[in-house]
């Protein structure tokens, strides 16, 4: 999968889902991506699609409040989560196993932010 940073490569107000080469991305309730300096808004849900299944994702992303928690799902049923505490600055976040097909983005507190995939 090409890197795809959110910040530069998508336009505010750009309507969901945003359909790539590499994925679709979209988050839950809204008509529209919400871009700033963080990246893109994911609200209290979002999903990331991959058109091919990969074998590494890493994101990078930024939580302002409460706990976030991102889910890969992979072949053969094969799920991993992660915990994504509050904290200032960015954070990274990597998926590494067979068949990565689909991420959930889950955030409690709504202030969750996508800034890259690779």
């Amino acid at each position: 999968m090409a890197p795809f940073d959110f910040r530069v490569q998508v336009k505010n107000g750009e309507p969901f889902p945003l359909l790539e080469p590499d994925f679709m991305f979209g988050v839950s309730g809204a008509p529209k991506a919400a871009i700033d300096g963080r990246g893109v808004y994911c609200g209290t849900g979002a999903g990331l699609q991959l058109t091919n299944p990969a074998n590494v994702v890493e994101l990078a992303v930024i939580n302002g409040s409460q706990i976030a928690i991102i889910t890969a799902f992979g072949a053969g049923g094969q799920t991993n989560s992660k915990n994504v505490p509050s904290a200032p600055g960015v954070q990274h976040v990597r998926f590494d196993f067979a068949g990565i097909y689909r991420v959930k983005f889950e955030s409690m507190g709504s202030e969750l932010y996508l800034q890259t995939i690779s």
